[in-house]
């Protein structure tokens, strides 16, 4: 026992370890899990599957991601189609919007186009089908809604000059419908107000996996002035404020 107080003495480092032993079994505590802790990893991934092809509906084509359309001239009509499919397992929706591009050196006038004629390709023809320039709303950035015409009027005056404009596809804008003592709509481009859940007008449900497939042609008619390389894309949102400050770069 003197040999051991003497070693303690001696040395300051062994009495340190002997310390931390100590220590080590005097911090042992009860915890508060009774079992392993088994992880699983997921990749979730957007839901709705879009495709891009030139011309009408073709029921062998998916369409692409990206493609050429061929060129074409001032005044030419030109036709492509987008599809939609739903892979989720559940029924969502979304709005359908467009985003028209005019590149870096150029901007949007509103007038590029005079005409745009839209099919559901649904049998019986759907009521929607038809002249939709009327329908398409210009998105500001902060989600608000404003008719392509006064979109155009403001370009002219100097106070719009945009490189790109998301579209919505307002094809519930004239509605008189009342769902839950609420109008769906004040006039075309008018607030979207919520009336069943979050859903407003000119929101669109595709059905779970992949059941159908939403087949849209569009052919919009070129001004007889328009001129520049155009990209037209499309896609459904179901945040048209995050989504238009995103696009503008706000």
């Amino acid at each position: 026992m003197d040999k051991i107080k003497s070693l303690f003495k001696a040395s300051p480092i062994a009495m340190a370890v002997v310390s931390l032993v100590i220590a080590g079994v005097a911090s042992a505590a009860i915890v508060s899990y009774i079992s392993n802790a088994p992880t699983a990893a997921v990749t979730v991934s957007a839901p709705v599957a879009m495709g891009i092809y030139e011309g009408g509906i073709d029921i062998n084509k998916t369409g692409g991601t990206s493609i050429n359309l061929t060129p074409t001239f001032g005044g030419s009509s030109m036709p492509f189609t987008t599809t939609a499919k739903n892979q989720a397992n559940n029924r969502i929706g979304g709005y359908y919007v467009m985003v028209i591009n005019a590149g870096s050196n150029d901007k949007i006038t509103g007038q590029e186009f005079t005409s745009i004629m839209f099919d559901k390709n649904k049998l019986p023809a759907s009521s929607q089908n038809g002249e939709i320039i009327n329908k398409l709303c210009v998105v500001k950035g902060d989600g608000t809604l404003m008719t392509l015409a006064n979109y155009s009027k403001g370009y002219s005056e100097g106070v719009y000059s945009n490189q790109k404009l998301v579209l919505l596809l307002d094809i519930d804008g004239d509605s008189t419908q009342v769902n839950n003592d609420v109008h769906e709509s004040t006039g075309m481009c008018s607030p979207l107000t919520p009336y069943i859940g979050n859903e407003t007008r000119s929101f669109f449900h595709l059905d779970p996996n992949e059941t159908e497939t939403e087949t849209w042609t569009f052919t919009p008619t070129w001004n007889t002035g328009a001129k520049g390389i155009f990209t037209i894309s499309a896609q459904y949102v179901n945040d048209l404020a995050k989504y238009a400050a995103y696009q503008y770069g706000l």
